[in-house]
């Protein structure tokens, strides 16, 4: 062991004895690395300088899609589900915008504004430093141009209007959060995603309790069971009416006999009337009676009917039936009590009870029945007293057991059940623009349409992969080059040293310590020039800079050319090394090449 650390120690005072003729070999080979070096950083430098443009803007991560025809809709949940299963996704905001007008305490109106949506964490606000609406907050953030126009400031409060068809006109008061200065002359809000779902709800005709917006004045379209018909003996369906139902309309039309239902549970008297039943096998029918009644030959009259049901009324079990007749017909002619049945448009949230001959009362939201309540064997059993409603009632109250229609108490009417909304498109954000294309990707494999920056990312990644390229071909060829470059020196100082190896090998160095002297004296002057390629490769791209000119190294870059320096000089003394080993002592000594 001790031997090596001689033969270190000896060719670090050979480095220092003879530095004037190793300078130069270090500058060989520093300038043979050096080339490299700059190569890569400025490869890095354009690149960084391709992506400064989209990662200082957020449209470089920026993705927007929409459905295509056999896509998912993208409702709340789906935009919520896609977040969490895209690769690489940060955020995904509503692409939905609404023209409405505010209105500022001091009196203040400004119209046809465009609210856009906004969710917490959007890199379009964060930009303007105005990312601070909270989740369903309602709040707004106004641009420069609006806030001036309305005269208010952050703190604020602004009342928003918005103008649903048919004329109802919803407020909601909003605090102004931050104001966005970017732009002078943009007349845009922005609005959290919860405050525009609820906006878009109301514009479709829902209510939205929350802000105690009303539904619109459409009642819920209404549904039935089958349809009576009414024949009198001398009237009778003919051939033609019944293919007309049975063939043409793919209905079943059955005779009735039960006597309970021919005289619609004693509302009507006795009768020698033919009474069928018009339906389906499947489903409930919405068609229009009295067209229906008017394709046929006959004078029939087409009753729309639901299945009576038991609920209770104040407290007290009620069979309650749904009957509806035009104003003018004769089967009225055959009622026990003129006024048990309802014309078609007679207020939907009304009731008469027949038995203790009362007339027709209104109800308020209170007394409705919306809802059936099971009932005690014993009650149930029971002959409960009859209650007469317009069959629209029975029909939306077998609808709201479907979750077809709902019944909203602040304009007591039943309403449709609002369906989810879908985004008309939406917009993402990537974490990093790289991940742009695998995004867009999985996008496009779920059916998806989608506009992004992705073909300048592509372009930026295809020159990334050139260069990088063109620097491993030139760092290639320039290290071969210094490889050959650096064996011809230390051939070059082999062959002038061969007397000192001669006398070395007479001292007794073995020719593997020979080998070992030449090599780490190569590998030393890769270290230095390695150090030294860094320290004027740095100092290069300080002064570039200065143009400008951006050169970028990494921690990589560093690293891989200072192992190349020493790479460099290792393999191009590997032969020069093998060479001095091989000289034989008595042959120098002899020619007396001694230095």
């Amino acid at each position: 062991m001790t031997v090596w650390i001689a033969y270190v120690h000896l060719v670090l005072l050979d480095l220092w004895r003879l530095r004037s003729l190793v300078l130069p070999q270090v500058f060989v080979v520093a300038g043979i690395c050096l080339p490299i070096l700059l190569l890569q950083g400025l490869k890095r430098g354009h690149v960084q300088e391709l992506r400064r443009d989209l990662l200082t803007s957020p449209t470089g991560r920026q993705v927007r899609f929409w459905t295509a025809q056999e896509a998912e809709l993208l409702t709340s949940a789906v935009l919520d589900r896609l977040e969490s299963e895209l690769p690489g996704v940060e955020l995904i905001i509503p692409d939905t915008h609404h023209i409405g007008s505010l209105t500022a305490s001091k009196g203040r109106r400004v119209g046809d504004i465009t609210f856009e949506t906004t969710r917490r964490g959007d890199p379009v606000l964060r930009l303007a430093e105005c990312d601070v609406l909270d989740e369903g907050e309602t709040a707004v953030v106004l641009s420069k141009f609006l806030a001036q126009e309305l005269g208010v400031g952050v703190g604020d409060r602004v009342r928003l209007e918005v103008n649903r068809q048919g004329g109802d006109v919803a407020g909601l008061d909003l605090t102004v959060k931050a104001i966005d200065t970017r732009g002078d002359d943009r007349k845009v809000g922005y609005l959290d995603a919860g405050v525009h779902e609820n906006i878009e709800q109301f514009l479709r005709g829902s209510g939205v309790a929350e802000y105690r917006w009303p539904t619109s004045n459409e009642t819920a379209s209404d549904t039935y069971t089958s349809y009576l018909i009414f024949c009198r003996k001398d009237d009778d369906l003919t051939a033609k009416d019944r293919a007309y139902y049975e063939k043409d309309r793919n209905f079943f039309l059955r005779p009735v006999e039960d006597e309970s239902l021919r005289t619609l549970h004693g509302l009507l008297r006795k009768h020698d009337l033919l009474v069928y039943s018009l339906g389906r096998e499947k489903g409930r029918l919405r068609d229009n009676p009295d067209d229906l009644a008017a394709r046929t030959d006959a004078d029939e009259v087409l009753v729309p009917w639901c299945e009576p049901r038991v609920l209770p009324l104040d407290g007290v079990p009620h069979r309650v039936l749904g009957l509806s007749l035009p104003r003018r017909t004769w089967l009225k002619g055959y009622l026990r009590s003129p006024g048990s049945a309802f014309d078609y448009d007679a207020a939907e949230l009304s009731v008469q009870l027949p038995s203790t001959a009362k007339g027709v009362a209104a109800l308020g939201a209170r007394k409705i029945p919306l809802k059936a309540t099971a009932l005690k064997d014993a009650a149930a059993s029971a002959d409960p007293p009859l209650a007469v409603v317009p069959v629209q009632l029975l029909a939306h109250l077998d609808m709201e057991g479907e979750k077809l229609v709902q019944y909203d108490s602040t304009v007591n009417r039943f309403v449709p059940v609002p369906e989810p909304f879908s985004h008309a498109r939406a917009r993402l954000y990537a974490r990093t623009i790289d991940d742009v294309p695998a995004v867009v990707e999985e996008l496009g494999r779920r059916g998806m349409n989608y506009a992004s920056e992705n073909s300048r990312i592509r372009e930026i990644h295809k020159q990334d992969s050139s260069l990088e390229f063109i620097v491993v071909v030139v760092g290639v060829g320039v290290l071969v080059f210094g490889v050959f470059t650096v064996a011809n020196v230390l051939l070059d100082s082999t062959a002038r040293k061969r007397g000192t190896l001669g006398i070395l090998r007479v001292m007794g160095v073995s020719r593997g310590g020979v080998f070992f002297l030449v090599f780490l004296r190569a590998a030393l002057i890769g270290v230095v020039a390695g150090g030294l390629s860094l320290l004027a490769g740095m100092a290069v791209a300080w002064l570039l800079r200065l143009v400008p000119v951006l050169i970028s190294f990494r921690g990589f870059d560093l690293a891989a050319v200072f192992v190349c320096s020493i790479v460099c000089c290792v393999v191009g003394s590997l032969y020069p090394a093998w060479t001095a080993s091989r000289v034989d002592p008595y042959e120098t000594i002899i020619e007396g090449k001694f230095r």
